[in-house]
């Protein structure tokens, strides 16, 4: 299964154990943030290994934490883990399909790894998922517009 095709098959999954976007955490707010400031520490720092654990721990306790995706997923991939970080891009994808910015890093991940149609297909989602000039946005948008060119070159050489 395609990492594109996975979207709609994990929010199945997560409706069938019955979670929600509103299941109690099982950490205070305070713990919760304590952890969260602790391992974007670790990744600010380049820690990526200890960053991931407390990413992980974080997420054990309040699954529906965006930012901890965010963070566990691209630890995993600074640490070229790229199947994992996938991962974790596609549940940020499956808790808000309108953001670009999961869709980018899935479409890193997928050249990193050489699949290369799938990364067409992410990068294309990403890009339609651009709305508004904002500075984050133009600077995506131009990283985005280099993978695509990139992903076309190496398909037209019969890779995919």
């Amino acid at each position: 299964m395609s990492f594109v095709a996975s979207f709609p098959q994990f929010k199945e999954i997560v409706a069938q154990v019955g979670g929600t976007a509103h299941s109690p955490p099982l950490y205070s707010k305070r713990k919760r943030t304590l952890l969260y400031s602790l391992a974007y520490s670790f990744y600010v720092q380049g820690n990526y290994a200890r960053a991931e654990q407390l990413f992980s721990q974080l997420l054990l306790a309040d699954p529906w934490h965006k930012a901890a995706w965010q963070g566990l997923a691209g630890a995993r991939q600074m640490q070229q883990k790229y199947e994992e970080a996938m991962a974790g891009w596609a549940v940020l994808i499956a808790l808000d399909e309108a953001a670009a910015l999961p869709h980018f890093h899935a479409a890193e991940c997928l050249v990193s790894l050489g699949r290369w149609l799938e990364a067409k297909q992410a990068t294309a989602l990403a890009l339609s998922r651009l709305s508004n000039p904002s500075q984050q946005e133009s600077w995506m948008r131009a990283r985005l517009e280099l993978l695509e060119q990139f992903v076309a070159k190496e398909m037209s050489r019969g890779i995919t």
